[in-house]
Protein backbone atom coordinates (compact mmCIF):
# COMPACT_ATOMS: atom_id res chain seq x y z
CA UNK A 1 0.00 0.00 0.00
CA UNK A 2 2.47 2.55 0.92
CA UNK A 3 4.44 1.47 -2.78
CA UNK A 4 1.10 2.72 -4.57
CA UNK A 5 0.54 5.91 -2.32
CA UNK A 6 4.69 6.86 -3.30
CA UNK A 7 4.14 6.29 -7.01
CA UNK A 8 0.60 8.72 -7.36
CA UNK A 9 2.49 11.11 -5.36
CA UNK A 10 5.04 11.33 -8.25
CA UNK A 11 2.33 11.19 -10.82
CA UNK A 12 3.39 13.82 -13.64
CA UNK A 13 -0.23 15.86 -14.03
CA UNK A 14 -0.45 18.60 -16.38
CA UNK A 15 -3.82 21.02 -16.29
CA UNK A 16 -5.07 23.37 -18.48
CA UNK A 17 -8.32 25.59 -18.11
CA UNK A 18 -10.63 25.53 -21.32
CA UNK A 19 -13.08 27.79 -21.94
CA UNK A 20 -16.42 27.61 -23.75
CA UNK A 21 -17.80 30.24 -25.55
CA UNK A 22 -20.68 32.35 -23.69
CA UNK A 23 -23.96 31.70 -24.38
CA UNK A 24 -26.14 34.63 -25.24
CA UNK A 25 -27.41 34.91 -21.68
CA UNK A 26 -24.02 35.80 -20.53
CA UNK A 27 -22.78 32.63 -19.31
CA UNK A 28 -19.43 31.62 -19.87
CA UNK A 29 -18.31 27.55 -18.60
CA UNK A 30 -15.19 26.41 -18.39
CA UNK A 31 -13.43 22.63 -18.21
CA UNK A 32 -10.19 21.68 -17.31
CA UNK A 33 -8.60 19.23 -19.23
CA UNK A 34 -6.00 16.79 -17.23
CA UNK A 35 -3.58 14.71 -18.42
CA UNK A 36 -1.49 12.48 -15.38
CA UNK A 37 0.96 9.69 -16.43
CA UNK A 38 0.92 6.46 -14.89
CA UNK A 39 -1.85 7.05 -12.54
CA UNK A 40 -4.34 4.36 -12.12
CA UNK A 41 -6.20 4.86 -8.64
CA UNK A 42 -9.14 7.72 -8.45
CA UNK A 43 -7.82 11.39 -8.42
CA UNK A 44 -9.95 14.23 -7.22
CA UNK A 45 -10.37 17.31 -9.18
CA UNK A 46 -11.57 20.82 -7.94
CA UNK A 47 -12.92 23.54 -10.34
CA UNK A 48 -13.33 27.03 -9.04
CA UNK A 49 -14.37 30.05 -10.30
CA UNK A 50 -14.24 33.50 -8.46
CA UNK A 51 -15.97 35.96 -10.34
CA UNK A 52 -15.04 39.98 -9.69
CA UNK A 53 -16.77 42.89 -10.53
CA UNK A 54 -19.34 46.03 -10.12
CA UNK A 55 -21.86 43.45 -9.09
CA UNK A 56 -19.86 42.12 -6.13
CA UNK A 57 -17.93 38.77 -6.30
CA UNK A 58 -19.31 35.38 -6.39
CA UNK A 59 -17.94 31.52 -6.60
CA UNK A 60 -18.82 29.04 -8.14
CA UNK A 61 -16.91 25.50 -8.12
CA UNK A 62 -17.36 21.66 -8.34
CA UNK A 63 -15.72 18.59 -7.62
CA UNK A 64 -15.51 15.21 -8.17
CA UNK A 65 -13.53 12.08 -8.72
CA UNK A 66 -12.02 10.54 -12.12
CA UNK A 67 -9.48 7.79 -13.27
CA UNK A 68 -6.35 8.47 -14.91
CA UNK A 69 -6.47 6.36 -18.00
CA UNK A 70 -2.48 7.94 -19.13
CA UNK A 71 -4.86 9.91 -21.67
CA UNK A 72 -5.75 13.57 -21.90
CA UNK A 73 -9.55 13.64 -20.27
CA UNK A 74 -11.76 16.87 -19.56
CA UNK A 75 -13.74 16.69 -17.09
CA UNK A 76 -15.81 19.49 -14.74
CA UNK A 77 -18.30 21.58 -16.00
CA UNK A 78 -18.33 24.62 -14.45
CA UNK A 79 -20.71 27.98 -15.50
CA UNK A 80 -21.11 31.69 -14.39
CA UNK A 81 -22.87 34.34 -15.56
CA UNK A 82 -20.88 37.83 -16.75
CA UNK A 83 -21.71 41.37 -17.55
CA UNK A 84 -18.78 43.44 -19.27
CA UNK A 85 -16.71 44.35 -16.54
CA UNK A 86 -16.62 41.14 -14.63
CA UNK A 87 -13.62 39.19 -14.41
CA UNK A 88 -13.21 35.56 -13.63
CA UNK A 89 -10.55 33.76 -11.72
CA UNK A 90 -10.14 29.97 -12.83
CA UNK A 91 -8.36 27.46 -10.18
CA UNK A 92 -8.13 24.18 -11.16
CA UNK A 93 -5.96 21.13 -8.84
CA UNK A 94 -6.21 17.33 -9.17
CA UNK A 95 -5.34 15.79 -5.49
CA UNK A 96 -4.42 12.28 -4.59
CA UNK A 97 -5.77 11.20 -0.54
CA UNK A 98 -5.95 15.33 0.17
CA UNK A 99 -2.38 15.35 -1.81
CA UNK A 100 -1.91 18.16 -4.24
CA UNK A 101 -0.39 16.83 -7.59
CA UNK A 102 -1.37 19.61 -9.55
CA UNK A 103 -2.74 22.80 -9.43
CA UNK A 104 -3.16 26.01 -12.47
CA UNK A 105 -4.61 29.30 -12.27
CA UNK A 106 -6.01 31.41 -15.29
CA UNK A 107 -7.96 34.78 -14.98
CA UNK A 108 -10.00 35.61 -18.11
CA UNK A 109 -10.98 39.66 -18.36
Amino acid sequence: MLLMITYIAQADCRLAILQSESSAKGTARFRLQVHCDQAKLPLQYQLTLNKHGKSGRTTSSQSGYFNSTGEVQVIGNVGINLTGDDRVEVVGKVLHQSRLLARTEKTFP
